[in-house]
């Protein structure tokens, strides 16, 4: 019986801790500029970091941001921004982008400052005013698979919408 009733904690302990890593999953990665600014990109899992050509790509199941490395300074996974516990790590960053229930959410940027998005042709197919908390929400629903380009005051990178 006792036998029992320690597999049956162990069974629940390593629930508890299963399911408590991945409340604290590192699905952010903040992007160093060499020119100092800080951007962090948020995503609904923990994204593979890898190199293509002359670009970091960060790729997961719904989306693949890719960054030229020629502005990269560091790189680094980190705990989403919505992590009550991570707010000291927050303040460390400039701009942040999140892709989560098929939008793109802008934070932390300069109030009344745009976001452009653009085709790969050059074409811009969306411009967006951040509010005035510096936010801005940018429905990808109605976008056709396709890789855009997004431009803000300080950050310029690809995604691909799947």
């Amino acid at each position: 019986m006792k036998r029992t009733y320690f597999y049956l904690l162990l069974l629940i302990f390593n629930a508890q801790f299963s399911m408590f890593s991945e409340l604290r999953a590192q699905n952010a990665v903040a992007i160093y500029q060499v020119d100092g600014q800080v951007a962090t990109f948020a995503f609904e899992e923990k994204p593979v970091v890898t190199y293509r050509g002359s670009e970091l790509v960060l790729t997961t199941t719904q989306t693949c941001v890719q960054y030229p490395i020629y502005k990269l300074k560091k790189m680094e996974f980190t705990v989403d921004w919505d992590d009550p516990d991570a707010i000291e790590k927050v303040k460390e960053t400039d701009t942040q982008f999140s892709f989560r229930g098929g939008q793109l959410t802008v934070g932390r940027g300069k109030s009344g400052s745009y976001v452009y998005l653009y085709n790969l042709k050059g074409i811009k197919v969306a411009q967006y005013t951040l509010d005035e908390n510096g936010c801005a929400s940018i429905p990808m629903q109605a976008l056709p698979q396709d890789i855009y380009i997004v431009k803000t005051t300080g950050f310029t990178f690809k995604f691909r919408k799947p």
